[in-house]
């Protein structure tokens, strides 16, 4: 058993390393535009929490009072209100609230820049990732324990619901046929023997959960069997359920 966990984790040692650089130079340019985000929001409430602005009541301009809002959130609420409704009157109250709006936005903005930079980076960081990954011609394995993890798979892989069942067989040294029921949708364990060691290859329903593959090296095959006997069975290495 540790002769083939060994072969693979050496095999890809060097492609982890190229992954976590990638993956720390995203992670640090989003932090740095996260904490641009952060500081744009707290000039927006602290503007917010110090702003006094105009209740209206009802319909008629003149029916609120001014007041120094507890909560940034209703400040916003009302200036939103008061700039939809009425924004075209020219009322010395209204027009306060206006020109108190349009120095919000500019707060607003900044921050709205800062989110949109970010959402940009998230998506980026997934095509990147995901580039390199589908680069390989074998799955990567984040190993949990010394002997169990699980496939590093594609965002297309995850949210699709399926594997490459020739990089699979790459991943292993097996033939593809070995493997080719991992894509059934149902709760499935597939097993495979790579010198004399037994592995498995388990995903759970797939009706209700994305793909994830975790895979277990030197399991007990005749306890499994026991367990799983009269179980619904594909072929002589998968079970299903």
């Amino acid at each position: 058993m540790e002769t083939i966990v060994k072969k693979i984790k050496e095999r890809q040692n060097d492609f982890f390393s190229v992954l976590k650089n990638v993956r720390d130079e995203l992670d640090n340019l989003y932090q740095s535009y996260y904490k641009l985000k952060i500081e744009a929001h707290s000039k927006m409430y602290d503007f917010l929490t110090h702003s006094e602005v105009e209740i209206l009541k009802d319909k008629s301009v003149k029916s609120g009072r001014f007041f120094k809002t507890i909560s940034p959130e209703l400040t916003e609420y009302y200036l939103l209100k008061t700039y939809n409704r009425t924004k075209y009157l020219k009322d010395y109250y209204v027009t306060k609230n206006i020109e108190i709006y349009q120095q919000y936005l500019t707060y607003k903005n900044e921050f709205d820049k800062y989110d949109e930079i970010l959402k940009y980076l998230s998506e980026t960081y997934n095509k990147v990732i995901d580039t390199f990954i589908n680069s390989l011609d074998f799955y990567l394995i984040n190993f949990k324990t010394e002997n169990q993890g699980f496939l590093i798979l594609s965002q297309n892989e995850i949210y699709e619901k399926y594997v490459n069942v020739q990089k699979l067989a790459n991943t292993l040294g097996v033939n593809p046929n070995d493997v080719a029921n991992i894509n059934c949708k149902y709760k499935t364990y597939v097993f495979v023997n790579v010198e004399g060691v037994d592995i498995e290859l388990y995903h759970s329903d797939l009706s209700c959960n994305n793909m994830s593959i975790s895979i277990e090296f030197g399991v007990n095959r005749d306890e499994f069997n026991r367990k799983w006997g009269d179980g619904l069975k594909i072929g002589e290495n998968t079970y299903y359920c």
